[in-house]
C-alpha cells in the first residue's frame, strides 16, 4: 500500500485541535495531509471507527481496507465479497464492520481476526447501504430490491423485511438510541420507521417532482435528518417539526451518483460532489465556507473523524484515492 504525503508537512496534533464548544468558528481551514492509494477501482465508502483509531474504506474492487489514524498507514485487507462493495459501517465498539455488496449479501467482519463472522443472505438484488444499531444488536440494509431488512447480529436472522420504497433504497441510518430508522429511496421519499414494530411513522416528500434521495443520516442529537437528492441539493429535515424541511444547502454538484454527506462537529455539513471537490457548508446559515480541491473524479464519499478535525474523502475510479484533510483551526474573531 502507498501512502503519499503531500509537499506541505503535516501539522502536529496538539490541544488546539479540539475547538472549545463555547466558541463558534467563522470558517474552516482544512488542507490536504495524505493521499491513500491501494484500491484498484472506485472508492464507495469511507468510515472512521467510533473509537477514532481506524479508517475503513470500501471499493468496487470487492475489498475493504483498514488504515490507522495518525499517519494513516495501511493496516490490513478484508477479502470475502464476490461483488463490489457499496457501503460499510462500524459497530459501536469498533471491533466489527458490516458491509453491503453487489453480491446481494451483508457480511459482518471481525477486524481482529480479519475473518467474516457471519454472512447475511436474503436480499434479491445488490445491497446499497448498511447501518449498525447503537446497541450493536441489529444491522439495517437497503437494497436495489426496494426493501429494507433488519438483521439480528447474534443469529444472522432477518427479523423484519420492510417494503420500504417503490424504487431502490439509497440510505439507511439508526438514530442515537436505536429506536428509529430513517430510509431514503429513488422514489423521492424519506421514511421514518419504528424499529421494534417495523411500522412507518412518517413519510417526507422531497420536492421537485420527487427527486431521487441519494443519502440519509440522522444528526448526532437525532432531532434532524440530513438528506441528499439528485437535484444538487442537501436538505435538513426536522423529525418533530411539522414544517419539515428546515434548510437547503446549494452549491455542490449531484445529479448522477449517490454521494455521502456528514455532520462535522456542531457547525458544518460536509459533502462530496461530482465536480471533484469536497464542500463544507455552514450548518446554520447554509453558505459554503470551504471547497477542498485535489481529487480528479467525482467524490462519492466523505467521513468526519469522531473527535478530531479530520475529513476523509474517496473518489471514483479515474481518481481511485482517499484524501485525508486536516483543519488548521481558525479561531473565531
Amino acid at each position: 500500500m502507498e501512502t503519499e504525503v503531500p509537499a506541505q508537512a503535516q501539522a502536529e496534533n496538539d490541544n488546539n485541535n479540539n475547538q472549545p464548544t463555547n466558541q463558534r468558528p467563522e470558517k474552516t481551514n482544512f488542507s490536504l495531509k495524505y493521499t491513500l492509494k491501494g484500491h484498484k477501482e472506485s472508492i464507495s465508502s469511507v468510515k472512521f471507527s467510533p473509537n477514532g483509531k481506524f479508517l475503513a474504506s470500501a471499493s468496487a474492487d470487492k475489498i475493504i481496507k483498514i488504515w490507522s489514524v495518525g499517519k494513516f498507514q495501511f493496516v490490513t485487507d478484508l477479502f470475502g465479497h464476490t461483488g463490489g462493495i457499496s457501503d460499510i459501517d462500524w459497530s459501536p465498539d469498533s471491533k466489527y464492520l458490516c458491509s453491503g455488496s453487489d453480491d446481494n449479501t451483508v457480511k459482518i467482519w471481525d477486524t481482529h481476526t480479519k475473518q467474516v463472522s457471519i454472512t447475511l443472505k436474503g436480499h434479491t438484488q445488490p445491497i446499497f447501504c448498511v447501518s449498525y444499531s447503537p446497541q450493536s444488536n441489529l444491522i439495517a440494509s437497503g437494497s436495489l430490491d426496494q426493501s429494507v431488512r433488519l438483521w439480528e447480529v447474534k443469529t444472522g436472522k432477518c427479523i423484519k423485511n420492510l417494503p420500504a420504497h417503490t424504487e431502490p433504497v439509497s440510505g439507511v441510518h439508526f438514530n442515537r438510541d436505536g429506536s428509529l430508522l430513517v430510509t431514503g429511496g429513488y422514489d423521492g421519499l424519506i421514511r421514518l420507521w419504528d424499529v421494534n414494530k417495523g411500522e412507518c411513522l412518517m413519510t417526507l416528500n422531497v420536492e421537485k417532482a420527487h427527486s431521487p434521495v441519494s443519502f440519509v443520516k440522522f444528526s448526532p442529537n437525532s432531532k434532524f435528518i440530513l438528506a441528499g437528492t439528485l437535484d444538487n441539493q442537501i436538505k435538513l429535515w426536522s423529525v418533530n417539526n411539522k414544517k419539515g424541511c428546515q434548510k437547503v444547502y446549494n452549491g455542490h454538484h449531484n445529479e448522477q451518483y449517490c454521494i455521502f454527506s456528514s455532520f462535522l462537529g456542531g457547525n458544518w455539513v460536509v459533502t462530496g460532489s461530482e465536480d471533484h471537490c469536497v464542500y463544507i457548508y455552514d450548518l446554520r446559515d447554509r453558505h459554503i465556507v470551504q471547497k477542498l480541491q485535489s481529487h480528479t473524479d467525482t467524490v462519492l464519499t466523505v467521513a468526519c473523524h469522531p473527535s478530531l478535525p479530520i475529513i476523509a474523502s474517496g473518489a471514483l475510479n479515474k481518481d481511485g484515492t482517499i484524501k485525508i484533510w486536516q483543519d488548521n483551526i481558525t479561531p473565531s474573531k
